[in-house]
């Protein structure tokens, strides 16, 4: 909603929106908003090939577990960061709308940051490069008629339940 006010016939001032105290409060409303990446434990589906979760996967890859001589193979940080240059670009764009007047815009600008970082991750875990798997690892997946020798690829499972989750703060 636009008002206009006019002093002295020479000065116009125009507030949009409810002027500073509308911007304030679109703005706290706005840094309510959360985009997580990842796979929420909650939502993560059975796999049908093992007993651990792509959750659970994810957090050994992430950052190793030496108790299982497993070497850190960081996918999604890395995946993340990645992609910051084109989110930040986006999410500056969606403010820049959003505190012009447009409604959707801040969750317009987190679902395409969350598509965005899903793929980098995704792309990470397809494309490496990471600690090669150990020879034993190797012969088992050959024994469970596994043909590929990339790390964090055997079924497509892991890198499937990576995504994205938008929540709102209170």
């Amino acid at each position: 909603m636009a008002k206009s006010i006019s002093t002295k016939g020479r000065l116009k001032v125009v507030t949009h929106n409810g002027g500073v105290d509308g911007l304030g409060k679109r703005l706290r409303q706005a840094g309510r908003n959360q985009l997580m990446v990842g796979i929420p434990q909650s939502e993560d589906p059975a796999r049908d090939d093992s007993d651990v979760t792509n959750a659970e996967i994810g957090l050994i890859e992430e950052f190793g577990e030496p108790s299982l001589n497993i070497p850190a193979r960081p996918s999604l940080v890395p995946g993340v960061q990645n992609a910051m240059p084109q989110v930040r670009t986006v999410l500056g764009a969606s403010l820049k709308r959003y505190v012009e007047g447009d409604p959707t815009a801040i969750q317009d600008g987190l679902t395409t940051s969350g598509v965005l970082a899903v793929s980098s991750v995704k792309r990470k875990i397809t494309q490496g490069p990471f600690v090669p798997l150990a020879p034993r690892t190797l012969a088992d997946r050959k024994a469970r008629g596994i043909k590929g020798t990339k790390p964090l690829i055997a079924t497509g499972q892991f890198r499937n339940a990576i995504t994205f989750i938008l929540r709102k703060l209170r």
